[in-house]
């Protein structure tokens, strides 16, 4: 194109150069000429109009999502297969409109540049695989029909967005990478069924199930899959590696090899992950026997006079740990100011790794801000109020944790106390140390329309995230080691958008607030 256009000035440019009108047999070169030019100046606008086709229906495409979002953002963006696509936009779409718009030259640069840099801000490439991990995590923690997953239903939710072929794939993919080898082959195997697209081949759908298959220790069938495979690959290096593993073990090839696919399952970690799962999916129920004794009552903090006029509203929830949910902690605006304070500082939550450090994992999926008691009226109020309730000093509570979840935003089960008997892991800024966390009061900042829910693992309950309530409980036997059964976790969020905080409190200055009692766990 840019060629025909270059072609187009450089003759007019020459025809200043030439008495044209001498020479009837030079003017049929001209003619000629033309006839080229008309030609060449026919395809620029028709691959120009082409292309504004093209991008029309990206716009006619993006304007339904855009109207769609207009009328209901809340609504839309709370379904996990939109959020799923929204994504998928900003990194595949946008990206193709952008190239598009570069053949525009001086028209298309302006708004190409400016898409450049909101494309920089939103999410890429990068953000598509944990996008496609979420959609994994909801389908195998709720047990949920990947085929109604895959037509944009979840829980009878109806997103009006279906997963594509290459989303399967790209689904497996991942689950094959982080080891969840029966969820790979299942979403193989769907990618599979639908039929390949342009992001993917059959080929590369079964060498991932072949590999899956592998690590489950289905050698025989892997080898199968792998043997067929190289018949139409056979210099793929990736595949011939597989092969001469599986070759290995299964007694086919006498040579030392290492092994390095199976997996070594741990008993005792997958019991609990599917404990967990059947929590979330709300399979268990508490015996009559321990419900009967569960209370609903007004409490005054034995008549503190803060709650004397208005006690505050608890549920008892469970008796051995004893855990309770308050009602009206936090009033709406103060909800609002939090939230709103919260959005310009989230960052993604760390868990404790080696060394007491920070670090990004997988079992976390969420963002948190963290504020100090003063840095605003909303939380200095907060924590006059949760020291109203538990009766415990301010003095070592730990600063407030705001968190926002995100695509099936979970916490796997952990502990909120440490297990290392090393007083020195908590300090304070001024370097005090300020003991183990005693006790933790998690509020829910908004409603979760479907999951989200807080699940204790060993008695096998639930708190559902109610807008201004609060789940308490201790994290240490009065004897200060800690209670493991209060290890918990998140279920991740299915229909909605979760909002959560913590105020951790630590054991000093609680000496004379929780003394110790005769027993470890009076």
């Amino acid at each position: 194109i840019i060629c025909g256009v270059c072609c187009f000035t450089l003759l007019i440019n020459l025809t200043s150069c030439f008495d044209w009108a001498s020479s009837v047999a030079q003017l049929k070169a001209v003619a000629k000429t033309e006839q080229v030019l008309v030609s060449r100046l026919q395809n620029f606008i028709n691959n120009k109009t082409e292309e504004l086709g093209r991008i029309q229906n990206y716009v006619d495409a993006l304007r339904k999502v855009s109207d769609k979002i207009s009328s209901s953002k809340e609504e839309y963006i709370s379904h996990p297969i939109n959020q799923y696509h929204l994504i998928q936009r900003f990194a595949k779409e946008w990206t193709k409109v952008g190239d598009l718009l570069q053949m525009f030259n001086e028209t298309g640069f302006e708004l190409t540049q400016n898409i450049s840099r909101m494309r920089k801000l939103y999410p890429t490439d990068n953000d598509l695989n944990p996008a496609a991990a979420g959609i994994e995590r909801l389908q195998r923690v709720y047990e949920l029909s990947i085929d109604e997953l895959i037509e944009g239903n979840v829980k009878g939710e109806k997103s009006g967005y279906k997963l594509s072929p290459g989303d399967c794939f790209l689904i497996g993919k991942i689950s094959c990478k982080s080891f969840k080898c029966d969820a790979c082959k299942i979403w193989m195997q769907r990618a599979l069924k639908l039929k390949a697209d342009e992001t993917f081949t059959n080929d590369e759908a079964l060498a991932y199930e072949a590999v899956c298959r592998a690590k489950r220790g289905n050698l025989t069938h892997a080898f199968a899959i792998t043997e067929d495979l190289l018949t139409r690959d056979p210099f793929n290096d990736i595949l011939l590696g597989n092969m001469l593993y599986y070759r290995f073990v299964l007694g086919k090839l006498n040579i030392l090899y290492p092994c390095f696919i199976t997996i070594k399952k741990d008993e005792n970690a997958e019991d609990e992950i599917k404990q967990y799962n059947q929590i979330c999916q709300g399979k268990f129920k508490l015996p009559h026997k321990v419900s009967k004794n569960l209370r609903c009552y007004l409490y005054t903090n034995k008549n503190d006079p803060r709650l004397r006029i208005k006690p505050v509203k608890v549920e008892e929830l469970c008796n051995s740990p004893h855990i309770v949910q308050f009602y009206d902690v936090i009033n709406n605006d103060d909800i609002e100011t939090i939230k709103k304070m919260s959005k310009k500082h989230l960052s993604r939550a760390l868990v404790t790794g080696p060394n007491n450090t920070g670090i990004v994992e997988d079992i976390r999926t969420s963002k948190v801000a963290w504020f100090k008691k003063n840095d605003f009226t909303a939380v200095k109020k907060l924590y006059t109020r949760i020291s109203e309730m538990t009766g415990l000093s301010e003095e070592t509570f730990e600063d407030l944790q705001v968190a926002n979840y995100g695509l099936a935003g979970e916490y796997q089960p952990h502990f909120d106390y440490t297990e290392k008997q090393d007083p020195s892991i908590y300090k304070r800024e001024d370097g005090a140390e300020v003991g183990n966390r005693i006790a933790t009061m998690l509020l829910y900042l908004n409603d979760v329309k479907e999951g989200g829910r807080t699940a204790f693992i060993e008695p096998k309950i639930v708190a559902k995230p109610i807008k201004g309530s609060a789940v308490f409980w201790y994290n240490l036997y009065p004897s200060g080691l800690g209670d493991p059964r209060t290890r918990h976790a998140s279920c991740p969020v299915v229909i909605g958008n979760k909002w959560a905080s913590n105020v951790w409190v630590h054991e000093v200055q609680q000496e004379f607030k929780r003394k110790c009692g005769l027993r470890q766990d009076a």
